[in-house]
């Protein structure tokens, strides 16, 4: 879902569901599946949008993303609707800082605290549109959304554990009956 949310465009740049999910992703699964799911969304989309050298800095920061969210999904902050929009915008900035490092050292060559400072303030508007979007999304979609990807997650894994005992052991009390 993170590629695909990252590949089909929306008109307004920098709208986009990709942090959305990979903090869903953190908050759902932990802190090693959201940077799994951070860093390859990055390494996989571009794939479509284009590879280059800011491939592993995507790839550093939505896994950061991930993993911070799986940091906290055990705390009462992780249900908490307007904490994780707060938690969406910090961590939309904290992208668009790591982004901005990499900027500043491919292409600005001007290594000064003011020119460091002039990049963050050039990309500014771009993180803010991507921080409300992540903020509004996780505001609508926290904790339901995280409470229905955990029980998905919780079916299959019964479905799975049920499907492989064996007949008479997923049967067993039942006089043979199937019960599912």
């Amino acid at each position: 879902m993170a590629v695909v949310s990252r590949i089909v465009k929306l008109p307004i740049p920098d709208v986009e569901l990709t942090s959305f999910i990979v903090i869903l992703a953190g908050l759902s699964l932990g802190a090693e599946s959201g940077f799994l799911i951070g860093s390859l969304t990055a390494l996989i989309s571009n794939i479509w949008l284009g590879q280059g050298a800011w491939t592993p800095w995507q790839m550093l920061a939505w896994g950061l993303m991930g993993a911070a969210a799986g940091w906290i999904r055990h705390t009462s902050w992780s249900r908490n609707r307007i904490v994780m929009a707060l938690w969406g915008i910090a961590s939309a900035f904290v992208y668009g800082w790591i982004l901005d490092i990499w900027t500043w050292l491919a292409y600005t060559r001007i290594y000064t605290v003011l020119a460091f400072f002039g990049t963050l303030g050039a990309s500014a508007p771009f993180d803010a549109i991507n921080a409300a979007s992540t903020a509004v999304l996780l505001l609508i979609a926290t904790p339901w959304a995280v409470d229905l990807i955990q029980r998905t997650l919780h079916r299959g894994a019964l479905n799975t554990a049920t499907s492989t005992a064996s007949p008479t052991a997923s049967n067993a009390g039942t006089n043979g009956v199937a019960t599912h």
